[in-house]
């Protein structure tokens, strides 16, 4: 039996359709959404040239994993002070710093790549450095986007966030592919670079409007101690945080597993990417808006700061006590 949606569900669809896309009218949001896009293709670039490179230098499969690590395990490290330092620091001048700071990294690494200085261990420091900062934008730049689109639409500009994100995941390693083949390991180092310009263009033209602050400023400590104690006390956010801890800790066991083990190993690695999506799920599902900006797999305090910002919580409840 078929059914045909009455008026008012089309209505309603309609509604929802023009509603995801209200945030594409705001230019600034805009911008930064397509800046954002080319870095992210050019990170993705560069951790597919980053193990290529491992690989060329004649390392084993074991520093091919440690790359992977390398790479993911600032967020893990980072993931609580970053995102109170996007809390208590200005946003604006925090990604044009953390930019810079990436960029000075992938600098250096495309020049020692070029000129044959880059050995395994340099190789493995420069792409946690590059992590690092990227770990402190990231949590910074979803801080930004309820100051650029307004409350009712911040649950379309995360999803376009997520959609972009995931999209630069699917071209990224693409590309390098084809860059790598026709013009060698290091001109994607070189893109990556490139790709930080956008996003320094787009945020230095935004004129963050300031505010008076009417409560005592925050310590990075005292911030991260407060997040810690509020999660600690709400069942639906600790519950997130410990299936994204789980979800990194089977992420880097799966990818050693299918990178430098055996065949059994290979096989228990896909298993446990299973329980990954598993995990993800249920993650997802007790909290919405969790699944559709969450682009690491540490970000517990990310649901938190959005539910903030949607005007679900204060500092005065009874968590922070």
């Amino acid at each position: 039996m078929i059914r045909v949606a009455t008026a008012s569900e089309k209505t309603s669809a309609g509604r929802n359709s023009a509603r995801f896309g209200a945030p594409l009218r705001v230019s600034m949001f805009r911008n930064l959404l397509v800046a954002d896009f080319v870095s992210d293709i050019g990170t993705f670039m560069q951790n597919v040239g980053a193990a290529w490179l491992m690989l060329s230098l004649g390392a084993g499969p074991g520093y091919v994993a440690l790359t992977q690590t390398a790479a993911s395990l600032p967020y893990f490290l980072l993931a609580l002070p970053a995102g109170s330092a996007g809390d208590i620091f200005d946003r604006r001048k925090l990604v044009l710093y953390t930019e810079a700071w990436m960029m000075a990294v992938t600098l250096i690494l495309a020049v020692l790549t070029i000129s044959g200085f880059m050995t395994p261990w340099l190789l493995l420091g420069l792409t946690f450095a590059l992590s690092a900062g990227d770990a402190f934008e990231t949590l910074t730049w979803r801080a930004i986007l309820p100051e650029v689109v307004s409350k009712d639409d911040l649950a379309a500009a995360s999803a376009l966030n997520g959609i972009e994100f995931n999209l630069a995941r699917a071209v990224g390693p693409a590309l390098a592919g084809l860059v790598i083949a026709a013009a060698g390991v290091a001109t994607t180092f070189v893109v990556n670079f490139l790709s930080f310009f956008g996003v320094i263009l787009a945020v230095a033209r935004w004129k963050r409007p300031t505010r008076k602050q009417t409560a005592p400023p925050e310590t990075l400590s005292g911030a991260t101690v407060a997040a810690i104690r509020y999660v600690r006390n709400s069942p639906r956010d600790s519950h997130s945080v410990a299936s994204d801890w789980c979800c990194f800790v089977l992420f880097q066991f799966a990818f050693c597993a299918t990178t430098i083990g055996g065949q059994k190993r290979r096989q228990e690695g896909h298993w446990v990417w299973i329980v990954i999506g598993v995990l993800r799920g249920r993650c997802d599902r007790r909290c919405p808006n969790h699944a559709s900006a969450a682009s690491t797999f540490v970000d517990g305090d990310d649901c938190l700061r959005r539910r903030c910002n949607l005007g679900h919580c204060d500092r005065n409840d009874a968590s922070f006590a």
